[in-house]
């Protein structure tokens, strides 16, 4: 089914197609955030994942995006394909935060899961899940993304793994 969502820790929090949470994304680029949130979320969130010494930052700089959402319509930012659905449908004067809300109970979720992980097992790595990311988590999708070297992650400059998945391009390989 391709369901996108959050991993971290001990969770899988389901977000939605990857159109949608390529959506989210797309909007965070265009509101033109500055640093840490095009770092942080623009970056490491979104194409690779977040290090035990990003949680905070990222957390601080996901709520300066819910911030903005919470008072931007849907009507100021980009023609996506979905976003334009949305305006189609007569949504444009819907508040951003209402169509990504949870884009932020999710992060918030798996940045809690991955501290307790990293405070009960004293490791930040993929024993079960661990790290901060996005990926499929329909089964057995997710597993492969436990698997995938950090390194792996740390080359892509691009498309995100789990976007590359879903669109059928090249998974970078590795074993």
């Amino acid at each position: 089914m391709n369901t996108i969502g959050y991993l971290g820790g001990s969770l899988l929090v389901k977000l939605g197609s990857a159109e949608y949470v390529q959506s989210f994304f797309e909007c965070v680029e265009e509101l033109d955030f500055d640093e840490p949130v095009r770092s942080k979320i623009g970056d490491r969130l979104y194409r690779k994942y977040l290090k035990l010494d990003d949680l905070e930052c990222a957390c601080e700089a996901m709520g300066l995006v819910k911030n903005v959402f919470e008072r931007t319509k849907l009507s100021e930012v980009l023609n996506s394909s979905y976003v334009s659905e949305l305006k189609a449908e007569g949504r444009g004067d819907e508040i951003l935060y209402s169509i990504y809300a949870n884009f932020f109970s999710g992060f918030e979720d798996v940045v809690e899961s991955s501290r307790y992980f990293y405070e009960d097992w004293g490791q930040y790595k993929r024993v079960f899940i661990g790290r901060v990311f996005i990926g499929r988590v329909d089964v057995p999708h997710y597993d492969m993304y436990k698997r995938i070297p950090d390194s792996v992650l740390e080359q892509v400059s691009d498309k995100p793994v789990w976007l590359r998945a879903v669109v059928g391009d090249d998974v970078p390989e590795f074993n």
